[in-house]
């Protein structure tokens, strides 16, 4: 607070109504970033996979989380206390956030038309938990869908592409242990393999996927290979 008054003029954003709008939609634009780095940077990958691994689609999914994205998620949001939003407000929209993405995880809701102009709905979220190639790496936002069509990652839903869930690298196991460290352990292997450090650097930080000789692809190449071979 004293560092707020000194250099921004005041102590809090307060509880008005308009401060809880702003609060909600930059929580949102906090998760899509913290979301999309966790599908574009491998080692956060590691952590956000156990997600994305079952094979079904329904509710339970809204609740399977890996045990290692809290170690890194908070760091998205520090910026909203700074700039002062009050503690019990992030955290409420955090609740809120969380909610409305549960309830995303079904097959059971059509698609609504105007509504996915801007929020996200059940079947732009199926888009995001299909591993089709043209599927991969869409649709990150959790209450709007408005920042996937800023920045380059919205995908309708196609009723003519039927969705696959899961991963591309599947370690067709239910334990949960492995579940939550099978990528971590394919990094270390891939890390090892190679002598070369910023390779080693690559493995970690780079996309999911890459590789120094084309050994295996990341989602923006499979793409491209896909166009390609469609073409």
């Amino acid at each position: 607070k004293d560092f707020r008054l000194q250099y921004l003029g005041y102590e809090s954003l307060g509880w008005i109504w308009y401060v809880w709008f702003f609060a909600i939609v930059s929580d949102d634009f906090n998760f899509y970033w913290h979301h999309r780095f966790s599908h574009s940077i491998r080692l956060l990958w590691a952590a956000h996979v156990p997600h994305h691994s079952s094979k079904t689609y329904n509710f339970i999914i809204g609740l399977r989380n890996g045990w290692f994205i809290s170690l890194y998620k908070p760091i998205y949001w520090i910026w909203m206390a700074a700039v002062g939003f009050e503690p019990l407000m992030i955290a409420g929209c955090l609740i809120i956030n969380s909610v409305y993405q549960f309830f995303l995880h079904t097959q059971l809701v059509p698609n609504l038309g105007i509504f996915e102009k801007v929020f996200n709905t059940p079947k732009l979220h199926i888009v995001h938990h299909s591993c089709n190639i043209e599927y991969l790496d869409k649709n990150h936002g959790g209450i709007f869908i408005i920042w996937d069509k800023l920045f380059g990652t919205y995908k309708p839903y196609f009723a003519e592409i039927s969705p696959q869930y899961g991963i591309l690298k599947d370690p067709n196991t239910h334990n949960p242990f492995i579940l939550n460290i099978h990528e971590f352990y394919s990094i270390c292997k891939d890390v090892k393999k190679t002598s070369c450090w910023l390779n080693k650097l690559k493995y970690i930080f780079y996309p999911p996927g890459w590789s120094p000789n084309g050994e295996t692809l990341t989602t923006k190449q499979l793409q491209k290979q896909f166009l390609k071979q469609k073409s």
